[in-house]
């Protein structure tokens, strides 16, 4: 049966211990059985029929689950913050600020350039071209492999194909080194 449904079939005395639960979870891990229907002014009994009512075998299965949904958040955010720093780390590095440069130089130098841009990057690509066309650079998006590359004009410096796809397996390099790119 599903959480909401439960929660329907609740007494008043049932749903006034599920607020309060669901007001009070980290307070609750402290809590026994007499002291949650204490502060809820209801019996022990009404407590654990809201237990068996939530689809736990009692109170001390419910403090089980809520100290278990804690420790998931706390690993999750722990992740998170690792990824972040990590991220920030990447981005302050000296390599990553020189790859940075060259790029931009790179950009900055070339008469034209496309972005090449695949499944779910497709519109990335269309959007980053957009941008870069505002900004007064020759560009534009590709979102298919079959779409025509264009040439390199002749007297032209060069012409650069960036990917916004991690993998590109599907695009002949072939085709890509005959048009004069940089790659």
């Amino acid at each position: 049966m599903s959480r909401c449904l439960r929660i329907v079939k609740l007494n008043e005395a049932e749903m006034c211990v599920y607020n309060y639960v669901v007001k009070n979870l980290k307070h609750i891990l402290n809590l026994s059985v007499r002291e949650l229907a204490d502060e809820v002014h209801v019996s022990t009994a009404t407590v654990m029929r809201f237990c068996k009512k939530m689809g736990y075998s009692g109170f001390s299965e419910l403090k089980y689950k809520i100290k278990e949904f804690y420790e998931q958040q706390d690993q999750e955010d722990n992740y998170e913050i690792n990824d972040i720093e990590g991220f920030v780390e990447h981005i302050k590095s000296n390599d990553y600020l020189d790859r940075l440069k060259k790029a931009a130089d790179l950009i900055k130098g070339a008469d034209s350039f496309q972005i090449l841009g695949l499944g779910v990057c497709r519109d990335i690509a269309k959007y980053t071209a957009r941008r870069f066309c505002r900004a007064g650079f020759y560009c534009y998006g590709i979102d298919d492999v079959n779409y025509p590359i264009l040439e390199v004009p002749e007297g032209s410096d060069s012409n650069v194909i960036m990917s916004q796809c991690i993998q590109v397996d599907n695009v002949p390099i072939g085709t890509l080194s005959t048009c004069r790119v940089k790659l």
